[in-house]
């Protein structure tokens, strides 16, 4: 089963499912208003985490919802502790921690599963946080920075490091997948924009 985040047109971003095979999107949860996405699984497959979204994606400050735990066979729903300004879950490869960010992006957030705690582990501008295959490295790019440099924050040290400062000239360098071996995959957004002159002819 894919787990993803998409929306109809008109509509806020919702969470779906659908068949490695293909086939149609379903909803997992019943569509309401407020916009939800992020889904991450546990490793597992019984439980997906996910959370409300930042202005930015549709998602309401005043009425923000917290990060959630779905129990996939029973349906029931469980908030976590203290997460009503948080987004963008991400569970660990063991299972042990779920990462988040605060609603500014200015905080990196591990939740512990058995000690149901928080702990803020970096105060930096952040974004998209990935585990590395192993569990034992988190990492994240500063998006505020205009070089958007890569960090990675050891587990359970919670050393932080810059292990990359991208160079893509006028481009973005988007952090935006891990490697088997622990190297940072990064995304170029081309920035290009064009002029066009468009002869309309006589009537």
């Amino acid at each position: 089963t894919l787990a993803m985040m998409a929306k109809y047109p008109n509509r806020g971003w919702q969470i779906f499912w659908t068949s490695q095979s293909g086939g149609e999107p379903k909803y997992i949860l019943p569509p309401n208003e407020q916009a939800i996405g992020d889904p991450t699984f546990s490793p597992d497959g019984k439980s997906m985490a996910f959370g409300g979204l930042p202005i930015l994606m549709g998602g309401d400050t005043s009425n923000h919802p917290p990060i959630r735990v779905l129990d996939l066979s029973t349906k029931r729903i469980e908030d976590l502790p203290d997460s009503a300004n948080m987004f963008s879950p991400r569970w660990s490869p063991d299972g042990r921690y779920i990462a988040t960010l605060t609603l500014d992006q200015q905080k990196l957030m591990l939740y512990g599963i058995t000690t149901r705690s928080w702990k803020v582990v970096a105060k930096i501008s952040a974004s998209d946080p990935l585990w590395g295959p192993d569990g034992k490295s988190l990492y994240f790019y500063a998006s505020v920075s205009e070089s958007r440099p890569i960090y990675q924050i050891r587990i359970p040290n919670l050393e932080v490091r810059q292990i990359y400062r991208p160079d893509c000239g006028h481009h973005n360098c988007i952090l935006s997948g891990i490697s088997p071996d622990n190297r940072p995959l990064i995304r170029v957004e081309m920035r290009r924009s064009n002029i066009f002159s468009i002869d309309l002819g006589r009537n």
